[in-house]
């Protein structure tokens, strides 16, 4: 009886050791795996990069926009434009949070 438990004891380990070479034995990833990832990389980078472009343009066209109709007094079209941001603002954060949440986006460090 001891012998049978002994065997069993055995196999286990044996079965254990075994599994921990196997996670040693890394594999080496090809050259063109490297370099497919590193342009699927590039291209998010870019993507990335044009969207905040766009948000930055768009950004500073409200700001001088904003300005004229400061510097004309069309107190109408500024607080019809604040109204308007109050509903349209909260809206494209939702939609941004939702789209980042559902989409593998690169982050400032390369981390996904």
């Amino acid at each position: 009886m001891k012998k049978s438990n002994d065997t069993e004891w055995l196999d286990t380990l044996k079965a254990d050791l075994k599994t921990l070479e196997d996670v040693q034995n890394v594999r080496v990833p090809e050259q063109t795996e490297l370099l497919n990832t590193l342009n699927e990389f590039k291209e998010r980078r870019k993507k990335v990069f044009l969207r905040e472009l766009v948000a930055f343009f768009l950004t500073a066209i409200v700001i001088f926009t904003t300005y004229v109709v400061i510097a004309f007094k069309l107190t109408s079209v500024f607080i019809l434009v604040h109204f308007v941001a109050l509903f349209v603002i909260p809206l494209l954060l939702f939609i941004e949070r939702k789209r980042r949440k559902s989409e593998d986006e690169v982050f400032s460090r390369g981390i996904r």
